[in-house]
């Protein structure tokens, strides 16, 4: 039998992570943060806890991990929109990424909102987690401003605010209408019919 190679032995250890950090997501949506264990989300992952503390120290280590990688994905759709044309496209690419990253990762919202309303928890987080909301109103009033709108703040806020609104009920909200609330929103800021487009 050949020895793995390093890019195969690096595959495998990611591939390990990936799993024990999706259980982790599933199990902190299930139970919350701070009821969830260690043990919970080994099982879950059907992992052993020597190889989940091979990877992990904690679950506040692993909460972090979490974060990191939504906040790539986030960063993914803030580069996605900017590829577009005109102002107008971009600003309909990030909010239509906005709402395809809200369906995709419905538990990690789920527990970033649970999160939010726990003190001393944010302190733990990384500051790019916590100051992600900014960055997103910051790029949806540079594309405002680009369309000249009078007052690309307050217009941008309200936007942000509406997104935030939507991903809150669609967390709560098992037949929530993701998709035509996307197209409503987009007729109101952009005149655009996303879901007969």
């Amino acid at each position: 039998m050949c020895p793995r190679t390093a890019k195969a032995y690096e595959a495998l250890r990611e591939a390990s992570k990936e799993k024990i950090m999706q259980a982790a997501l599933e199990i902190f949506a299930r139970y919350g943060f701070e009821k969830s264990s260690i043990r919970q989300i080994a099982s879950h992952g059907e992992v052993s806890l020597g190889l989940m503390y091979n990877y992990f120290n904690s679950k506040e280590d692993l909460l972090i991990a979490i974060c990191q990688r939504s906040m790539e994905d986030v960063a993914a759709s803030f580069s996605e929109a900017n590829q577009a044309g005109t102002a107008k496209e971009k600003l309909e690419r990030l909010v239509k990424s906005s709402f395809e990253i809200l369906a995709e990762h419905r538990d990690f919202w789920q527990v970033f909102y649970s999160l939010r309303s726990q003190p001393g928890l944010k302190e733990r987080l990384p500051e790019s987690f916590i100051s992600w909301h900014s960055a997103i109103q910051a790029q949806l009033k540079a594309y405002l401003s680009e369309l000249q709108h009078p007052n690309p703040e307050a217009a941008a806020w309200l936007l942000f605010a509406t997104i935030d609104g939507v991903a809150q009920h669609n967390i709560w909200e098992s037949n929530y209408p993701l998709e035509h609330v996307l197209d409503e929103l987009l007729k109101t800021y952009l005149g655009v019919d996303y879901v007969t487009a």
